[in-house]
């Protein structure tokens, strides 16, 4: 069996959606054996899967019958010329939210850096809200950048400190030593740490003890 990747297929109702213009319409098979799963396999396999990236094809694989469109997880580069095409006006608000939906929706694979991520969810969100303030968010994101570069562990302890502090804030005490606790015994942030967010230097891990009222 051959695996076949198709450019730009005729507009049949099976291919709505997944070819390219009608206009330039040509195919560009790449047959490899499919009639074993040998090491010798996987260069061929890894090379398609690149061609389909670069020029904007779609693989069918005749195995499994089965038609899709590989795609590239963005990265922070991307997000963050994404953000500028916002900010310069070369894309609406709308436009870029379905440049990032896929990957925020529902990505096919997992986005590593949260950083990117982070950028993501913020692009996102644009289109949904006129109420955003997209450049001093922007300017926000690329601090995030800087810090998460220069010190990644201290970045991340940074976030799950702010989490804490919400949850004290909006559901109170009993709900932010639960959340330290788990935080402390995972190794994540430090009893200190979670001191500073109390406001007190005598933080042990685990709630604090109830007071003993003397039997009347």
């Amino acid at each position: 069996m051959h695996r076949k990747i198709i450019r730009n297929p005729q507009p049949t109702a099976a291919w709505t959606g997944l070819g390219r213009s009608a206009e330039n319409a040509r195919h560009l098979d790449a047959g490899i054996p499919r009639s074993s799963y040998s090491d010798r396999s996987d260069p061929a396999l890894e090379l398609i899967h690149e061609l389909a990236l670069e020029y904007g094809l779609t693989i069918w694989d005749p195995q499994n019958r089965s038609v899709y469109r590989p795609v590239r997880a963005p990265s922070r580069e991307d997000v963050e010329a994404w953000w500028r095409d916002l900010l310069d006006g070369r894309s609406s608000r709308s436009e870029t939210h379905e440049r990032v939906r896929l990957w925020v929706e529902d990505p096919p694979e997992p986005i590593a850096d949260p950083i990117t991520l982070m950028g993501l969810q913020h692009l996102h969100g644009f289109g949904l809200t006129d109420g955003e303030q997209i450049q001093a968010t922007f300017d926000q994101w690329i601090a995030h950048c800087e810090r998460f570069d220069a010190d990644p562990a201290g970045w991340q302890r940074d976030r799950y400190l702010e989490a804490l502090k919400g949850v004290l804030r909006e559901q109170g005490t009993q709900h932010a030593w639960s959340l330290a606790d788990r935080l402390t015994a995972r190794g994540w942030v430090t009893p200190d740490d979670v001191a500073q967010v109390f406001g007190s230097p005598a933080f042990q891990v685990g709630p604090p003890t109830p007071p003993v009222h003397p039997a009347r």
